[in-house]
């Protein structure tokens, strides 16, 4: 078994929740929000091919984020940063902790508003990610070994807005794959055993240019993410 990253989802009403702008007039059908996100994952597990047992990752991935609203109905957007994985594995009887060099993140994702009542909101979110890093010493060996990882999500969320609070709760659906590929071993491959994930979340706003969210996602995974947004 192993863990890795966090995959957020972010408030169900994002498209629509910044009604204003800075620069772009809120009369336009499209506008820009820029932002930032900081991710924490405890756990999350995988189930390997051979080699690696009672393994897991604790994870660490800081990026920008930048979404093209359309209509206020539909988000497309893309997140690059970095991530720093360290990896705990007991390899063949022995026990060692690694920790990957800083790598990059990179994360697509699209959000589109599916139903509106009043105060209360359903979306559907897709998204994808990839990142990478390099170990110096993979598990007791003078050897480096490099770490790619796939993801993707489906999710759908509902959110009620009280004033300038918005709770949000999520059903996820998550695969995850994993490879690791040491020096002088054959690869190592994961993948991900819980696929259903629970999100629940809470945003800050007042509908003018700037919002703040804070979510935490569990059962397929354990993880925390941090995120601002503002719209220009």
């Amino acid at each position: 078994m192993f863990s890795l990253q966090a995959f957020s989802v972010g408030n169900p009403s994002n498209p629509s929740l910044l009604q204003k702008g800075i620069f772009i007039p809120d009369t336009s059908w499209v506008n820009v929000r820029l932002g930032a996100e900081a991710e924490v994952i405890k756990e999350k597990r995988l189930t390997f091919n051979s080699l690696l047992n009672n393994s897991f990752v604790r994870a660490r991935y800081y990026s920008g984020s930048c979404t093209l609203n359309i209509k206020e109905r539909l988000d497309l957007g893309f997140n690059l940063g970095t991530s720093r994985v360290d990896l705990k594995a007991d390899f063949q009887s022995e026990s060692d902790l690694d920790k990957t060099d800083v790598g990059y993140l990179f994360k697509a994702f699209a959000k589109l508003i599916i139903f509106e009542l009043r105060n209360t909101t359903l979306s559907f979110d897709a998204r994808f990610s990839q990142s990478k890093g390099n170990t110096s010493e993979f598990l007791q060996t003078n050897d480096t070994a490099s770490l790619r990882l796939k993801q993707w999500q489906v999710a759908a969320g509902l959110t009620k807005n009280f004033g300038i609070f918005f709770p949000y709760i999520a059903g996820t659906y998550n695969d995850t794959q994993l490879k690791i590929k040491p020096t002088g071993l054959r690869n190592i491959r994961g993948e991900q055993k819980e696929k259903l994930g629970l999100v629940v979340g809470m945003t800050l706003t007042n509908h003018l240019f700037f919002m703040f969210n804070a979510e935490g996602q569990f059962f397929s995974e354990t993880s925390f993410n941090l995120s601002g947004e503002i719209r220009f």
